[in-house]
């Protein structure tokens, strides 16, 4: 719904955002393995993982890996992000989950 989500760091770099009370079937997010695990955050963190490495979600679903194995792989991190009172325009921000996945000694910032 109209948010945008920036990072700028000093290799590769991706980031996600979600409302949280968006859906995602677990069957979308998660690897047969993962299916335990909240599917907003796979979400996320895979959709994060996916723009750092460049591949897209379009070349590799996030149903079809372990985020762990990707990570791995990867030499990427993925961290989840706060953006409580990130929103303007007053009053209480929406909830949302998002994720921000980098080099891990690398240099990074959100807005």
């Amino acid at each position: 719904g109209g948010q945008t989500l920036v990072a700028v760091a000093d290799g590769p770099v991706g980031v996600d955002l979600e409302l949280a009370d968006v859906v995602v079937p677990v069957e979308l997010a998660g690897h047969p393995s993962e299916r335990d695990l909240d599917p907003r955050w796979l979400w996320v963190a895979k959709e994060a993982l996916l723009k750092a490495t460049g591949e897209g979600i379009l070349a590799r679903p996030p149903e079809t890996f372990r985020l762990d194995d990707a990570l791995t792989a990867s030499a990427l991190v993925v961290t989840p992000l706060d953006l409580a009172g990130g929103v303007a325009g007053g009053g209480a921000p929406p909830a949302f989950v998002a994720a921000l996945c980098s080099t891990p000694s690398g240099d990074s910032a959100y807005a």
